[in-house]
């Protein structure tokens, strides 16, 4: 150490040294230049530093030997500082960052996967994908969420989910700014729901701006129409014409102005849609609503089933066919399409659908938990339908806590009918009186026929007088003439048309209503289950059982009542509780009819048959219907003996379609395959089962041209048959081969 020492110092004695003479050749050279003759300056006078008032800048003074000794000894007295470490990372911290740039690989990957998939026009692969990552686009609405954001608006645009843009929309309307598809699909929502101020402002934010000029042009066309003023959006319309498939939208929009007033001038407008775009969709729904309201409604079923086929997942196509069942009383199919319809991309519409029949019709199994829940305006009210608990139509007090409760009362029907059906049930008849007076919603009523049918019944048990005013011409809308509403009245259940007839009778008759209402009819009128009658009456089955309140009727009320009643009841909890109410009824042929078949649900054949023998031979429609059950119960047995007996018991099943369809299955088991196929062709117009054995025999001979033509007529019936849509597409295939 002390060697170090020694040489350090020499070597800053030398480097001191260096400096100074440095200094001083450089101060002589510059005295030399002042005084114009340069020389030398003598050696010894150089060496007086200390005269000098202050030393130049470029002088270091120097420490002595004797201080830079001192300075070290300092130094090995004092305690060294030891040397500066990085600071250590546990082993949590260093697993964490691993872990997070694992996930931001893993993120870019997705990224990168969601984007393909949305190219390759897989929207609801690609969202499974973005889904998981909603919480960027809600924490990091400006950084990583942004571009996840957009990924979203571009697959819930691809999937047209209007209820889901329409949120985003209203969470970041910025970031539509750059989506003109996506804008034009939340502005039709906000249309749909007539939310004027909304729509104007997507409207504006994009004048000037549109790239799409068809669609926006279609959108302000449409705006015209909802405020009524279908003169201007006529005008617009024919202001200007889009080639090719563009100009398919102004010839739907022209058609759909027309379809009521020119339904041939309309239905030329799609046959030019449809020349221009084959496989649009919406040509065949609107054709179909044409049928439609002209009552053709096999042609009808069979235009929706098309728009259906070519855009499966679109739900207002979905939600028209549902309700177009709905309205032709085939119930079960409606339930489950809307059933069907809940999952994304669905409309508010089909949930409070779903939700509001399952009240009153049939309580569908859904669980609604595991169903993502719609986000709109809609859902505080949806929320509140589903937490209504079963046989619950109204809760006053919940329905306050909904967010603008009070526009629901105006704005939705749903609130009209499960109020008037609590006011019943309550036994609040005054009440129910003033709702359907001042019914907000009687222009557009869901259900007109039963609307008059229930005021007419509670003025009577009120005054004891009936309404005489028939309910055809109570009921009239712009839709409906006069014919077409009593064409609807004979395919309704008889109770309606019944009560249309005593009405025009009391026109004629004011005074002779004893004379006109049958006993039965007034005891039922006039008895405490005579709004579940109703209701029973016009298919509502879970209203009908929770407003009964008698289980136990009396040979006073029509025997429709009881024995409909029972078949509610089956349907909703089953044949062994359905057998139990049966049989606490009054003695009738048509409720001995309903008991054996009750008996044959729960596997009591010997008491069933005992009783279908003993009716068969009645020479009525319940000898008509035992003689049917009877005879499929022995051909399902085999015994085909039994059947040929009991044909002769009832020789009217043997001449009608059923009886027909009867012996030529006994054919087929008996190996008789001509003889089949002789009484299949005899019916084969009248016969679904007739036409489906036929085209699969046609098939399997090689004569796809038949086979085709029996299964597009099966499809015109039953467009939502699987069977008959999967030997419709065995067809197609077979006749690409």
């Amino acid at each position: 150490m002390r060697k170090i020492y020694l040489l350090l110092s020499a070597i800053v004695m030398i480097v001191s040294i260096v400096l100074v003479i440095r200094i001083e050749k450089k101060t002589a050279a510059k005295k030399a230049v002042e005084e114009i003759q340069p020389q030398e300056a003598p050696p010894a006078q150089v060496e007086e530093p200390k005269k000098e008032k202050a030393l130049p800048k470029e002088e270091v003074i120097q420490p002595t030997i004797e201080e830079i000794k001192k300075e070290e000894e300092k130094k090995e007295i004092l305690p060294q500082k030891p040397l500066q470490t990085p600071p250590q990372v546990s082993p949590q911290e260093t697993e964490q960052k691993k872990q997070a740039e694992i996930a931001e690989k893993k993120e870019r990957a997705d990224f990168h996967a969601a984007s393909l998939l949305l190219q390759e026009q897989q929207p609801k692969k690609a969202l499974d994908i973005i889904k998981k990552y909603e919480n960027e686009v809600q924490l990091h609405p400006k950084k990583e969420g942004k571009r996840w954001l957009n990924l979203l608006i571009d697959a819930y645009t691809e999937l047209s989910d209007s209820s889901a843009l329409m949120s985003l929309q209203k969470a970041s309307p910025e970031a539509f700014a750059h989506h003109e598809k996506a804008s034009l699909i939340v502005a039709y929502a906000y249309l749909d729901e007539k939310k004027v101020p909304e729509l104007e402002a997507i409207r504006k934010s994009w004048a000037g701006k549109e790239t799409l000029h068809p669609a926006w042009l279609y959108l302000d066309a449409d705006i015209f129409l909802m405020k009524k003023n279908v003169e201007a959006a006529k005008k617009l319309l024919a202001s200007r014409e889009f080639q090719g498939k563009a100009d398919v939208g102004r010839l739907l929009r022209l058609a759909h102005i027309t379809m009521f007033d020119q339904p041939k001038e309309a239905l030329i407008y799609l046959l030019e849609a449809q020349k221009l775009d084959s496989k649009n969709p919406q040509v065949h729904l609107l054709r179909a609503k044409i049928l439609e309201a002209g009552g053709q409604n096999k042609a009808a079923i069979f235009e929706y089933s098309l728009a259906i086929q070519l855009a499966p997942l679109n739900p207002t196509i979905r939600e028209e066919l549902a309700d177009f069942y709905q309205k032709q009383g085939q119930m079960d199919l409606a339930l489950q399409l809307w059933k069907d319809s809940l999952t994304p991309p669905s409309k508010d519409s089909i949930w409070l659908k779903l939700l509001f029949w399952n009240k009153v019709y049939k309580n569908v199994s859904v669980n609604w938990r595991q169903i993502p829940q719609p986000t709109s305006s809609e859902a505080p009210f949806i929320q509140y339908m589903i937490n209504l608990p079963e046989g619950v139509f109204w809760h006053e007090e919940a329905f306050k806590q909904v967010e603008h409760s009070e526009q629901y009362l105006q704005n939705e029907q749903i609130t009209f009918w499960l109020r008037l059906i609590n006011f019943l049930k309550l036994g609040k008849e005054n009440e129910a009186i003033e709702l359907l007076q001042k019914n907000p919603f009687h222009e557009h009523s869901w259900d007109p026929l039963l609307e008059q049918a229930l005021l007419k019944v509670l003025i009577f048990r009120k005054s004891g007088v009936l309404p005489s005013e028939p309910l055809v011409s109570s009921y009239t809308t712009s839709m409906q003439s006069e014919t077409q509403q009593e064409a609807e009245l004979k395919q309704r259940h008889y109770f309606f048309k019944e009560l249309n007839d005593y009405c025009k009778k009391l026109q004629n008759n004011p005074k002779e209503q004893a004379k006109v209402l049958p006993p039965k009819v007034v005891a039922l009128l006039k008895s405490d289950d005579a709004f579940s009658a109703i209701f029973l009456a016009d298919s509502w089955l879970e209203a009908a059982i929770d407003l009964q309140k008698e289980t136990n009727h009396s040979k006073e009320l029509p025997n429709w009542y009881p024995f409909d009643m029972t078949q509610a009841i089956r349907r909703k909890n089953g044949s062994e509780a359905a057998l139990a109410y049966a049989r606490r009824q009054p003695e009738s042929d048509i409720n001995n009819l309903l008991i054996a078949q009750l008996l044959l649900d729960t596997g009591r054949e010997t008491d069933a048959t005992r009783i279908l023998k003993k009716l068969a031979a009645l020479p009525s429609e319940v000898g008509f219907q035992a003689a049917y059950f009877l005879a499929n119960f022995f051909v399902e047995h085999g015994d085909y003996k039994e059947v040929k007996q009991v044909l002769n018991l009832q020789p009217s099943l043997g001449k009608s379609i059923s009886g027909q369809e009867i012996l030529a299955r006994i054919a087929l088991k008996e190996g008789k395959k001509n003889r089949a196929f002789e009484i299949y062709s005899r019916i084969e117009k009248d016969s679904f089962e007739a036409k489906s054995y036929l085209a699969q025999k046609a098939f399997e001979e090689k004569d796809l041209v038949r086979a085709k033509k029996l299964t597009e007529e099966l499809l015109q019936q039953y467009p939502t048959n699987p069977e008959v849509q999967k030997n419709y597409m065995r067809i197609i295939e077979a006749e690409k081969k």
